[in-house]
């Protein structure tokens, strides 16, 4: 399913942050998911093309978890 997932704040981007800390901040609250049905006691697949702290991760899963997703799965391409 793509767009399950939407950012309903568009913060500044994580690559011009530099600790962990400001990255998580950056992306606190940041996701939604508008159609819960489509997550509801389903395995989740969530891909990034790279991750640093983890924090983009984390939120998009609260979010997916929020909407009733089973498990949550995340890989990124690469980890810088």
């Amino acid at each position: 399913i793509t767009d399950a997932l939407v950012r309903t704040i568009h913060a500044q981007p994580q690559s011009e942050l530099s600790d962990w800390r400001a990255r998580h901040m950056n992306v606190a609250g940041a996701f939604a998911v508008p159609v819960p049905h489509q997550v509801a006691r389903k395995d989740i697949l969530l891909f990034d093309d790279v991750t640093t702290s983890g924090a983009t991760f984390f939120e998009a899963s609260v979010a997916l978890k929020c909407a009733g997703a089973r498990r949550i799965i995340a890989v990124a391409a690469a980890k810088a």
